[in-house]
């Protein structure tokens, strides 16, 4: 997958790695500019597709499926895969580490993970 990707990214030619990561041809104001929207979902398209999908916005236990929740997974499986911490921040984006330790980790996954034995 990683060659794969590495590939991709070199048909991209000088992409501004700040730019927007799905762009679309629509647009959206911007004060007086008008700047390309981004296809990513927002929170009304992502609960939507939770309606369509049958998933409730909160569990039993009172936890909520949400944008942060989808990045404390990616990043908690992130550390899973044994990406270092430095890494998993540059790749969330994060400009201070703690963010991405404290917040963005799920510590009783890695701890579960370090206590079952390899498959």
């Amino acid at each position: 997958m990683s060659r794969r990707l590495e590939a991709y990214i070199r048909t991209l030619g000088d992409v501004d790695p700040e730019s927007v990561l799905f762009p679309s041809t629509r647009t959206m104001k911007k004060g007086a500019k008008r700047a390309p929207k981004s296809a990513i979902p927002t929170i009304k398209t992502f609960d939507k597709d939770l309606d369509a999908a049958g998933l409730p916005k909160k569990d039993a236990r009172g936890r909520v499926l949400d944008f942060h929740a989808l990045r404390m997974t990616y990043i908690t499986h992130l550390r899973l895969a044994g990406v270092s911490l430095d890494m998993a921040k540059r790749l969330a984006r994060h400009s201070d580490v703690r963010l991405t330790e404290d917040i963005h980790t799920n510590f009783d996954l890695l701890d579960q993970a370090e206590r079952e034995p390899p498959r």
